[in-house]
Order: structure tokens, then sequence, then C-alpha cells
């Protein structure tokens, strides 16, 4: 998740890191997130 989050523009990286917070508790949307930020 390392190398996503430096992918990810300076104003995204706050709300990044809640989200990655919240998917703690639920991987499987976390790997989505990440999906999608790879594709836009």
């Amino acid at each position: 998740m390392k190398k996503l989050a430096h992918t990810l523009k300076p104003s995204d990286k706050k709300s990044a890191k809640a989200k990655a917070r919240a998917a703690k508790k639920n991987l499987p949307d976390i790997i989505y997130l990440g999906q999608q930020i790879l594709k836009s």
C-alpha cells in the first residue's frame, strides 16, 4: 500500500489515510478502492 500512497496527489493523502484506517476492518474494500484509483 505504500506504493499506492505515493501515486496519490498530496490533497488525497489525508482522505486516503482515513480510508485505509477504515479499510483495515474491511480489506476487500481497500483492494477495491486501490483498483479504482489505479484505473482513474
